[in-house]
Formats: C-alpha cells, structure tokens, sequence
C-alpha cells in the first residue's frame, strides 16, 4: 500500500515527517485562531474562546507529534535496530546471516550496503583462513624438514628461544644429554643442563651482534660453549649460534650443536694423574743422583782420574735426568691446556661479562682497563673463576672497588686483577 514511500531516499522521507510538522503547525493554530475569532465576533466574548480553541490546537499539534513519532520510530528507529542486530548475529554467530529486505525496506541503501560488506568480510575472512592454512601448512613442512635434517646430525642440536625455551631437538640430542622420554617443546632448558654457560656465551654473542662486530668476526655469530648436565655427571662441549629474524636485525633465538666431552675429560684426567705420578716419580731419584754426585766429588779416596770419570758420568746422566723431567713437566702443561675445550674470545666480550655482574651492586664496582687482546681460553671457567676471587678478596681484604684487564706476553695471555689496598698472601689467594 505504501511502495510508493519505499522508493523515497531515507533522507527525504526523514524531511516529509518533520515537513509535516512543519505544515501542519500554523494551519492547526491558524483553524483554532479563525474559528476562536468567529465565536467572538458572535457570541461578543474573548477569553473563552481563545482557550477553549487554544488548548485544542496544542492538543492537536501534541497528537500530530506523537503520532510522527510512531511513524519514525517504525519506519527508522525499530529497522536500525533491526539491521544491527542482524550484523551482531553475523559478527559473532553466523557468518552466512543477512540483513533481510523486509526490515530495511524503509533504509533505503543501508540494509543493501550491510550485505555488501557482510559479504565482502565473510570472502576476507574465508581468503584469510585460506592464507592462515597454507602459512601453517608451510611452516608445519618446513618444520619437519628442518627436524628430517637435524635428525640426520652426527651431534645433538638444540634450538632455544633467547629466553631459553626449548623449540626443536633431535634424537642424539637425548642421548648425549643422557635424558630418558623428551625434553618437552616449550621447556627451560636449566631444567636439563647449568645455567651460567648458557647466559654468558649468549651474552657475549649479543654483545657482538649489537656492537656489529660480527660482520668482520671470523666465527660470525657463533662461538663454542662448554656446559654440564644439572647432576654434574656428564660434560658436553660445542658451539653457539645465534639465530636473526628474515631481516637480519633482530635475534631470535640460538642453536647449539654439541657432543659428549665426558670421556676426554676422563681420559685426560687419567693421564694427568699418571704423569703427576711419574713426575713426582722421577724427583727421589735425581735428588739422591746429584746428592750422590756431590758426595763422591767430595770424596778424597778416589784418585783424580777416577774421580773425575765418575763426576762426568754421574753429572751426564743427573743433567739428563733434569732435562728429561722439564721435558715430562712441559709435556704435561701442553697436553693438559690443549685437551681442555676451549676457543678464542676478544677480551673486552669475556672482561665485559664478568663487569656487568657488579652493575646493579651498590657496594661493589668492577671496571675494564687496559688494551683488548685475544685470549684462548674456556670463557666460562674464567668468568667464574674471576666472579669468585673477586668476591673473596673482597670479603677477606675490605675491597669494594677492582679493575680487570687483559695482558698478552710471548706466550701466554694474562688476566690481572686489580685494586688499591692490602696485598693478599699468596698461600691465602691459594687457598
């Protein structure tokens, strides 16, 4: 009956109710005025008629109000409230749900354009799902590529997050952590091996990587590590590498790739031991050697030739005896220091490691003098080596303030420590 007020536009029929209103004020007032005046002039009064006429108009216009009301509220109000329902319904329940005509036939283009972008936003939604899948499918594959790889690895590997969360592992990588089951996806790695090896060696590469040495550094982001499993039973050595997002700006993670050094280390401590043995062996009887060459140089009975072939025999073997026992104590040095795990670090990375431990300490400081150099050593051991007679000297001596620095003579490297005070008595720094 009214199609002809569905083809009007929603702002046209917005101004035809309020138009009426309009319209219809001053003929209603304009009725009551001329009726009022006509009484008046018939019946010769005024009063009665000006409000009687008066209060009928405001009803009237009061009725006429109520009535546009009505109108925009069916014809406005209630279908807005309508479609936005219908677009809650899809947002959060049905993603194929439409505004239907019927409730927005009033709305003129609005309820047609809710469903253009319903469907517009249920096809992004369907397309974004579609990429989702293929972007988890991709990752799912590259995933287990990347675990069909490492699996293949003669050492164990471990990918972490720089919060040292777990995230890939492969089969060797139990067996030389000595860990029966899996080490579980998403798992600190402290739970399984020590702490400080961990922290320091990726402490020193992100301080390389901030510092951009890297880019001319012969290892590039990666370094070696020595580490233990948290019973202390097992020692393992490798290397670390720190791991950059696509644009190469930002770490996000580290690999280690690592075997089992507990043997060697067994191994070594077994020669180490023998060797002490055959050192200590060798003092008895080249002390009573030259005592005994001594006491026969002294000796009067001999006569001079004899005596001086007994000294020369006596003096030949005693001297080879000492030169052999230089030989067996070098040997042992060399065979001990290039046995153990250890790799090349600038000293400013290793000193800077040990320094940043006494930042947050209000009654201790520790700064870095002197040149930089190379060191060959196991960083970890040093640090903690380092860490733990700084804290001692400081309780046994007073000190609260030291500096390290590195020196490097004809062949070997030195870390000092220094501070200003009482000296410490070398058998108390041995012990």
């Amino acid at each position: 009956m009214l199609d002809w007020v569905e083809r009007l536009g929603l702002r046209l029929r917005i101004f035809l109710f309020f138009g009426l209103i309009l319209a219809a004020i001053p003929l209603v007032i304009g009725g009551a005025l001329t009726v009022a005046a006509q009484r008046i002039i018939e019946e010769k009064e005024l009063a009665a008629p000006l409000v009687l006429f008066g209060g009928l108009a405001v009803m009237v216009l009061f009725g006429l109000v109520v009535w546009v009301w009505m109108q925009f509220d069916e014809h406005i109000g209630k279908p807005i409230l309508t479609v936005v329902r219908d677009a809650q319904t899809f947002l959060h329940a049905n993603p194929e749900h439409r505004v239907s005509a019927s409730s927005a036939r009033y709305l003129g283009l609005l309820g047609p354009t809710f469903n253009e972008l319903m469907s517009a936003m249920a096809a992004t939604r369907a397309d974004m799902d579609t990429r989702i899948d293929e972007a988890t499918s991709a990752q799912r594959a590259q995933r287990l590529r990347l675990e069909a790889v490492v699996r293949d690895l003669n050492e164990g590997v471990l990918f972490c997050t720089l919060d040292h969360h777990i995230l890939l592992y492969n089969r060797l990588a139990l067996q030389t952590l000595h860990v029966s089951g899996d080490l579980g996806l998403g798992r600190e790695i402290f739970a399984i091996v020590n702490r400080p090896p961990f922290v320091n060696t990726l402490e020193r590469l992100s301080n390389r990587f901030s510092s951009g040495r890297y880019k001319q550094h012969r290892d590039y982001l990666m370094t070696g590590i020595v580490f233990a499993t948290v019973d202390g039973r097992h020692v393992l050595q490798g290397k670390m590498s720190l791991v950059l997002d696509e644009t190469e700006t930002t770490p996000t993670g580290y690999v280690v790739t690592f075997s089992d050094a507990t043997r060697q280390l067994q191994t070594l401590a077994k020669g180490d031991r023998l060797l002490r043995e055959g050192i200590e062996g060798f003092r008895r009887p080249v002390a009573n050697l030259r005592a005994a060459a001594e006491t026969l140089s002294d000796n009067a009975d001999l006569d001079a030739e004899g005596r001086a072939l007994f000294m020369q025999v006596v003096a030949s073997e005693a001297a080879a005896l000492s030169t052999r026992l230089e030989e067996l104590a070098s040997g042992y040095r060399e065979m001990v220091t290039s046995s153990w795990p250890m790799n090349d670090v600038h000293s400013d990375n290793l000193l800077s490691c040990l320094t940043r431990r006494y930042r947050d300490n209000p009654v201790m400081r520790c700064d870095i003098t002197g040149e930089a150099s190379w060191v060959h050593c196991d960083s970890n051991t040093i640090i903690e080596l380092m860490d733990h007679l700084i804290r001692k000297v400081a309780e046994e001596a007073g000190i609260d303030t030291f500096a390290v620095r590195a020196e490097t003579g004809q062949s070997r490297s030195y870390i000092d420590l220094v501070w200003s005070g009482p000296p410490i008595p070398a058998g108390r720094l041995d012990a």
